[in-house]
């Protein structure tokens, strides 16, 4: 346990909104902070009912973080403003290169997801790193208390809170802090159906490449093409759903496939290798606010899933004048949000300027439809670097 009882600022949490929070608050050279996390993992696992999907949280070290493949949409950053966040997590070579598709409605995926973990758990950094859980917050006369594994008290001036959608919304209840969602937010992805459509656009960049999407009521549409066995999109379903489970890496579970239509589908949702075809397979990711009811460590997909589902469904054929599958299957994407109700009064968002302040989606009653990760982490590191501390 670390000697000293008073921090400027404390950091709750080591996943991806801790990172920007801890690099913001370096670059303007406020080094006086402690990141709070847990060193093991523990991963709860569960069946979801109505969902192809299995993993539900993961409580430890670097939280769900460490799933996210590193994608994001250009349409979230403006070519002007993100120019110093870019550069910080990744380098000014990429950012000029990626400038020109900015603002415009691309998906970008890496050769190689980065690391963004590394910036604040680093212990070579000015931070200081300690393990433990946080048990309990409370306000004190001159800023928090706050309690770890349920007997070391260290006080601070600043919290920023970035445990995660279930981690933040369980700490702030249990602290008398906020009201937990007794329902979940998630984006549900899986296929919706098979169309004529243009060509798809790919571009290549040195460290990715970037995938042209659509929009659609509250989802955005990738096209993907019908190829081989995957002409059939029933089949292409059926696989989908079986080798996505599979605890292995992802081009062994090609191998393991035998599917040519995976294998092709999988090179071109990795590295942008795209074989035309004359029909595509139509694969969605919608935002579906409250579609989950929380039972323990289970989550069922409710009526307001499955309509926003049916909603989308009827969409799909009047934009395309054809008809969506009869059953959707869908996945949790593992994007989730709004586990919190209410909050205190004394706690912010990013928006405020408050001396505590929930950083990750556990307050978001919106994401949209595009994957919402790195847009976080660019609002946390605008957000700090705009205040005065």
């Amino acid at each position: 346990m670390n000697s000293k009882t008073f921090f400027k600022h404390i950091v709750i949490g080591s996943g991806l909104s801790a990172s920007s929070v801890c690099n913001a608050l370096e670059l303007k050279n406020e080094k006086d902070y402690l990141v709070i996390s847990p060193d093991s993992e523990r991963l709860i696992r569960s069946n979801v009912a109505g969902v192809n999907d299995y993993l539900i949280e993961n409580i430890g070290f670097q939280g769900l973080s460490k799933f996210w493949h590193g994608v994001f949409a250009t349409s979230d950053f403006s070519r002007e403003k993100s120019k110093n966040f870019f550069e910080k997590f990744f380098n000014d070579k990429f950012y000029v290169e990626l400038k020109p598709y900015l603002e415009k409605d691309y998906l970008f995926i890496p050769k190689k997801p980065k690391s963004y973990l590394q910036f604040s758990l680093n212990k070579k950094r000015a931070g200081i790193y300690e393990k433990g859980m946080v048990t309990s917050i409370k306000k004190i006369e001159s800023g928090y208390e706050v309690k770890i594994n349920n007997k070391f008290i260290i006080s601070c001036e600043f919290v920023w809170c970035c445990a995660g959608v279930f981690g933040t919304a369980t700490l702030l209840e249990k602290s008398k802090l906020a009201k937990k969602n007794i329902k979940l937010s998630d984006h549900l992805v899986g296929y919706i159906g098979q169309t004529r459509c243009p060509k798809t656009k790919v571009v290549h960049l040195k460290e990715g490449h970037l995938k042209k999407i659509e929009r659609l009521d509250g989802a955005i549409l990738q096209f993907r093409p019908a190829i081989m066995d995957f002409k059939n999109i029933e089949k292409a379903v059926d696989l989908r759903n079986t080798f996505a489970n599979l605890r292995s890496k992802i081009y062994e579970k090609l191998l393991l496939s035998f599917s040519p239509g995976l294998i092709n589908e999988g090179m071109y949702n990795k590295l942008g290798i795209y074989i035309e075809t004359e029909k595509k397979n139509v694969f969605f990711q919608l935002e579906s606010k409250n579609c989950y009811d929380v039972e323990g460590n289970n989550l069922i997909l409710n009526s307001k899933g499955q309509n926003d589902i049916f909603e989308l469904k009827k969409e799909f054929a009047l934009k395309f004048d054809t008809p969506p599958l009869q059953q959707i299957k869908p996945f949790s994407h593992l994007h989730y949000f709004n586990s919190i109700e209410s909050l205190d009064d004394q706690i912010g968002s990013l928006a405020e300027s408050k001396n505590f302040t929930v950083c990750d989606s556990s307050i978001l009653k919106k994401i949209g439809p595009t994957h919402h990760s790195l847009r976080n982490m660019y609002s946390i590191f605008e957000s700090i670097l705009g205040r005065t501390l």
